[in-house]
């Protein structure tokens, strides 16, 4: 069935274009059902403070701080859509810091929730009826499971959508979008998809989407039709460019183990050759606008000795962050450096110098961006310290310092509870440096 197309919440000016009226213009069938009565509804006293919280933190959460005005349309559609309704607020009440005495009372009421979601959902994959609620109450499913650290069921539930997008004529079978032009909430829903999958390929989980080429016209067009200023389009730009490498160089990092079980040399001149072209793209990314400005403005900012100590690793100078959401993805960035080497070396031992400053670069950004209050979007991209780890505990030239920092970090962004990401990778950490077995398979193994 057609999947409708939802108004965003910014104002154009000037003369529309045809594909700006075509985005923007509600189609009747989105509302087509009524808004629900109260009897019919499972309120509860606790609703309002999720609610509030999906609001105020849900972007951040998702690592979307520039998609605002889907996030506001999702909250929107909730209105009319029960399960969407339900979906927000189970997703809400396990993202959050749970304390031990409240994880009890969380847990309950988050599935006392879910019981009004699975089941729709099943209904629909089951019916063929799939309707724009139920492919975003699928992914914020993927992402509840995935805070819960139920992974298995978080990639049954990616693959889910990947089906449900193909079904809906949103992607095709290599996961190409073909929607024209792009439903900026689903356009979103695609990106969330991506974004899940490559958490859970670094938790040593199986991709579910298939390798990906970025189209950058594609995207273009969804940010340039909502209407979004410069910068935050090209923000968004660069969020989503990112999420397509991280797609890339995972599976070049999994693509690589069974050739090598095979061996020869014209495998690993194979392998090169594919890192190479994959290594390009990842510097190309520097260069993005207000990327590059962000990068050469820290880079040449003045060391000042009396900075504030808690915001360096170690002896090097702080990280000066001049946009928050570049630092962020810069984060990620540093890290995809450590995963090419891996994969074009099959090896973690003997980092090159550039591999080794890396880790640093990862280290240096987590040491200011975590002083604040606990960042919820930590909890998610936590794998670019567990690669620092590894670095640091190379073998031939361990650098203990470096892991003792990392220790004491991880636990200041504890979330608390036996959800907490930061936990499983300390403990994971400290257990590859002990035995040295395969780090993809210790890590994988503590999210269990």
């Amino acid at each position: 069935m057609p999947i409708p197309h939802h108004n965003h919440t910014s104002i154009p000016s000037g003369e529309d274009t045809d594909d700006e009226r075509t985005s923007r213009r509600i189609d009747p069938t989105i509302f087509r059902k009524g808004i629900p009565s109260p009897d019919s509804l499972d309120v509860q006293p606790e609703d309002a403070k999720y609610i509030s919280f999906y609001l105020k933190e849900g972007p951040g959460y998702f690592g979307s701080p520039c998609f605002v005005g889907e996030m506001l349309d999702i909250f929107t559609f909730s209105f009319s859509q029960p399960v969407l309704r339900h979906s927000i607020l189970a997703l809400s009440s396990m993202v959050q810091p749970l304390r031990s005495e409240i994880e009890d009372q969380a847990r309950t009421y988050a599935l006392r929730n879910l019981r009004h979601v699975i089941p729709e959902i099943q209904t629909a994959i089951t019916k063929v009826k799939i309707t724009t609620a139920h492919l975003i109450s699928v992914t914020f499913l993927i992402y509840y499971s995935i805070a819960t650290h139920e992974l298995r069921k978080a990639h049954t539930h990616v693959r889910g959508l990947f089906a449900m997008l193909k079904k809906s004529n949103l992607v095709s079978n290599d996961g190409t979008p073909i929607q024209s032009p792009p439903d900026p909430v689903l356009a979103f829903v695609y990106l969330l998809g991506i974004k899940a999958d490559n958490i859970l390929a670094d938790r040593n989980q199986p991709y579910a989407f298939p390798l990906l080429r970025f189209d950058e016209n594609f995207f273009r067009k969804w940010l340039t039709n909502t209407h979004r200023s410069e910068y935050d389009l090209q923000i968004c730009l660069a969020s989503i460019h990112l999420a397509f490498l991280c797609n890339n160089v995972g599976h070049l990092r999994n693509d690589t183990v069974q050739p090598r079980v095979q061996g020869g040399k014209e495998i690993e001149s194979i392998i090169a050759e594919r890192t190479e072209i994959i290594r390009k793209k990842h510097q190309s990314w520097l260069l993005r606008p207000y990327i590059q400005r962000h990068i050469q403005a820290t880079t040449n900012a003045p060391y000042n000795p009396s900075s504030n100590p808690t915001q360096r690793f170690l002896k090097y100078p702080p990280y000066q962050i001049f946009d928050p959401a570049v630092a962020r993805m810069h984060f990620v960035h540093a890290s995809l450096q450590i995963q090419l080497a891996i994969a074009q070396h099959g090896t973690i031992e003997g980092f090159n110098d550039q591999v080794f400053d890396a880790a640093v670069l990862i280290c240096r950004i987590f040491a200011v961006v975590s002083t604040g209050p606990v960042n919820l979007w930590l909890d998610l991209i936590l794998t670019p310290l567990w690669l620092a780890g590894v670095v640091f505990g190379d073998k031939r030239r361990p650098y203990w310092e470096g892991l003792q920092w990392l220790g004491p970090m991880l636990v200041s962004v504890d979330k608390g509870g036996t959800f907490s990401s930061a936990a499983k990778i300390r403990e994971a950490l400290f257990e590859y440096i002990q035995s040295g077995d395969d780090p993809w398979d210790t890590l994988g193994g503590k999210f269990k």
